[in-house]
């Protein structure tokens, strides 16, 4: 049943009169006819009934007038805030991202895209990077910021959008004599040491499902040295950096995170680029997934 339809009997209901209601509408009247037959036998009931004043609508008519009004009314307003939302006057976004990259990426970006869509309201659902892939299956976020490995692209579930490129680095104590063997790669002023060179360390580790050491595990791996010595595992980066601090390991993590506080004790090496020790920010969403106007406009700030 359309909203045309609907319209048609509160018309008729209004004017009395098939004829009148026709005119109101500027349609034909033995096409308006058949529109009120058909729906009454749909409806297996008559909506009016003749009186000597005209038309009036029967029991069953008066429950059909009542609801065909609520749910014009309920149309309008759709119509209407679909309009708003086309337009970003109103609306919401869904997106999933890393703890970190909320603390440290999202402030500037919502406080930016605030100011030109001050009606857009924004939940964001803070997990693990494997969990917001599932979260973006199960339809709970239109779209996660997170860090891509090369081995996500193989999900042909998911699309992305690249938006960075980031280093890891190798983080020592000032004290540990590893640091003698740094050299300047070539083509490049970048300090290094080889992944080779801290084999023998004590290698202070995150968790095996913990991005990051995911990662790390893939560099080790182009290294052919996934028999490191895992001397301590703990769940929090900056506690990674501490434990270097005293000398107990080494480490290895994201540029953005190995400085994100006290740089005191540590030394920072990047690795040789045939290692390939990088990983890639991105906007991740469901390939048949809906992506609002509003989701675009926050990609567009992002990009």
């Amino acid at each position: 049943m359309s909203d045309k339809e609907l319209l048609y009997i509160i018309s008729i209901a209004k004017e009395g009169s098939v004829s009148k209601a026709a005119k109101k509408l500027y349609i034909a009247q033995p096409s308006l006819s058949q529109t009120l037959k058909r729906i009454e036998k749909e409806l297996n009931t008559k909506l009016f009934i003749r009186g000597s004043k005209g038309l009036k609508l029967s029991t069953s008519g008066e429950y059909y007038y009542k609801y065909a009004k609520q749910i014009l009314k309920l149309y309008e307003e759709m119509k209407l805030e679909i309009a708003d939302i086309e337009k970003l006057q109103s609306g919401s976004i869904n997106l999933g991202t890393t703890n970190h990259l909320s603390l440290v990426l999202l402030p500037k970006i919502i406080s930016e895209f605030s100011k030109i869509y001050p009606n857009i309201d924004i939940n964001i659902t803070e997990n693990s990077s494997n969990q917001l892939f599932t979260d973006l299956e199960q339809g709970n976020i239109s779209f996660a910021i997170m860090h891509l490995l090369s081995e996500d692209r193989d999900d042909k579930r998911f699309c992305y959008e690249i938006l960075s490129k980031e280093d890891f680095l190798i983080l020592v104590s000032d004290k540990n004599p590893v640091c003698k063997k740094a050299f300047i790669e070539e083509g490049s002023e970048r300090l290094c040491l080889d992944i080779k060179d801290i084999k023998n360390e004590k290698f202070i580790m995150l968790f095996s499902n913990q991005r990051i050491r995911q990662m790390v595990d893939l560099i080790l791996k182009k290294a052919n040295m996934l028999d490191v010595h895992s001397y301590i595992t703990i769940q929090n980066f900056i506690s990674t950096k501490e434990l270097v601090r005293n000398n107990l390991g080494v480490t290895i993590l994201p540029e953005s995170y190995a400085k994100s506080n006290s740089d005191e004790g540590i030394v920072y090496f990047h690795i040789p680029r045939k290692y390939q020790a990088f990983w890639r920010l991105c906007i991740a969403y469901d390939r048949d997934g809906f992506m609002s106007k509003a989701d675009r406009a926050f990609f567009d700030l992002l990009m």
